[in-house]
Parts: C-alpha cells; sequence; structure tokens
C-alpha cells in the first residue's frame, strides 16, 4: 500500500452546532437507571466562536461562579448534593451550571428555576463586588497560568487541547490569555457575561434534563413553548425529547474554524 500524509482536505474538521441566536431549547430525556431516584439539569451557554479574549473571560467567569453557585444553590437552597460549572471552548466558548437533584426533594421547575436566577443574579453580584475582590480572581487565575510544569504529565496535559483542536501553534495559549488576564477590566467581563445569558438577541441557551421517572413529563414531541419558569422573556422556546434531537441538529448551522 502507499503510504503518505494525509492532504488537508482529507483531515479531520472539527465542528460544534451553532445554537440559534435568541432561543432556549431544553431536550428531555429519561435516566437510562430506571430505579436511579436522581434527576441531573444542565444549562450550557453558548457564546461565540473561540478566541483568546472570550475564551479566557469564560475561564475566568467559571472560576468566580463556582464558590458563589455552591454556596447559593447546595447549601442555601439545598437543591442537590452535585452543583458544577464546566467551561468550554471546543471551537465555540461556553460555560455550563449542573445540578443533580432529587425529584422528591426539589420539583425540576423549582431547580431549573433557580438555576436560571442564580446566573441572572451572579450578573448584578459581579458588578457589586470591589475592585480588589475581582483583582484577587484575576491575580489567582495569572498564578495557575504561569505554574511551571513539573512533570511530563502535566506539560502533556497543558498541550493536548491544542493537539485536540488542531491548533499546532498555540503551544503558549497559557501566556497568551495571561496577557489577556493583565488587559481584562471588572466592566468589560459584566458585559460580556450579561450579553450571553441576559439578553434576548444574543442568548443561546440549551438546557438538557436527565428526568428519574418520578420526574418525566407526559407531553412529546418538538413544541414552542411559552417558555419555562424565570426563563427571560422575548425568546424562541424550543422543547425537544431524546428522538428529535438529531432531526433538530440537522437543522443547525455547523461552525468550523
Amino acid at each position: 500500500m502507499d503510504f503518505g500524509p494525509l492532504s488537508r482536505e482529507q483531515r479531520f474538521k472539527p465542528g460544534v452546532k451553532w445554537l440559534p441566536e435568541g432561543s432556549l431549547v431544553t431536550v428531555e430525556m429519561a435516566n437510562r437507571d430506571p430505579d436511579s431516584p436522581n434527576t441531573v439539569v444542565t444549562d450550557y451557554y453558548q457564546s461565540c466562536p473561540r478566541t483568546d479574549r472570550d475564551s479566557t473571560i469564560a475561564s475566568l467567569l467559571v472560576s468566580c461562579m463556582e464558590e458563589p453557585a455552591f454556596d447559593d444553590l447546595r447549601t442555601k437552597k439545598q437543591l442537590g448534593y452535585t452543583v458544577s460549572l464546566n467551561y468550554h471552548n471546543y471551537e465555540m466558548v461556553a460555560f455550563s451550571l449542573t445540578v443533580v437533584s432529587q425529584p422528591a426533594k426539589n420539583s425540576v421547575e423549582k431547580v431549573e428555576e433557580c438555576m436560571q436566577n442564580f446566573v441572572a443574579g451572579f450578573c448584578e453580584t459581579l458588578k457589586s463586588w470591589n475592585k480588589k475582590i475581582f483583582q484577587s480572581h484575576i491575580d489567582s487565575a495569572i498564578q495557575e497560568r504561569l505554574e511551571p510544569d513539573v512533570s511530563l504529565e502535566e506539560e502533556v496535559g497543558r498541550n493536548w487541547g491544542e493537539i485536540l483542536h488542531s491548533k499546532y501553534c498555540c503551544f503558549d495559549r497559557h501566556l497568551k490569555e495571561v496577557e489577556v488576564l493583565r488587559e481584562l477590566t471588572q466592566q468589560e467581563v459584566c458585559e460580556w457575561l450579561c450579553s450571553y445569558t441576559q439578553k434576548g438577541d444574543s442568548l443561546k441557551q440549551l438546557r438538557v434534563k436527565v428526568e428519574s421517572k418520578d420526574s418525566l413529563p407526559k407531553a412529546e414531541g418538538v413544541s414552542d413553548t411559552d417558555g419555562p419558569s424565570g426563563g427571560p422573556e422575548g425568546l424562541n422556546y424550543v422543547l425537544l425529547k431524546e428522538h428529535d434531537i438529531d432531526r433538530y441538529k440537522d437543522k443547525l448551522q455547523t461552525f468550523t474554524s
């Protein structure tokens, strides 16, 4: 056989489905374990194509939100035993908030509303922080990125994402992010968060609900709804069941860098 490198046209091109602007898309599916009492709700907020600045802002926001989210949703409201935030930068910049709960203690509707209200309220919380609090998060993020690799495993872990994304010229991304962090202002970070989580024309939100048998709704099929409680007004609400997912994805634009 004639072996050789793949041409650029033959190489895999990673892509991400672009959620429609001004929409909250909800996917409902049953827990695979029929005996499990747990329901999982994830709110995924998609922003824009990946850039060093946008991905750094999203990463910083997740670190700022982690402790307040745990304190509000788990400790104070006791919605569930797991509350987590994650940052996503695969082609598109996004972040997600996940709560694992039990419908016997808190209804799914209550969990959804509290999650939505937390994100909306954090916009105001961030605005109210004094400069010292905000700067402490900036300093912590810079220090984390400037920590030297003490093992080959750490170095590979830091760079492997660049290989997965086919960004072979960005092995110094952590240094570029440090430059961005040193330039960021509290106002810019606040405006970024509010723009992609509150404004109807730029909001691209995906809500995934994996529900226990005790909380599954009876409605089926793709439909527009009036929106979940606590959701922003003026949005296009779409409700999907598990068997609708592929059909809906086929309608969406795929973004590739």
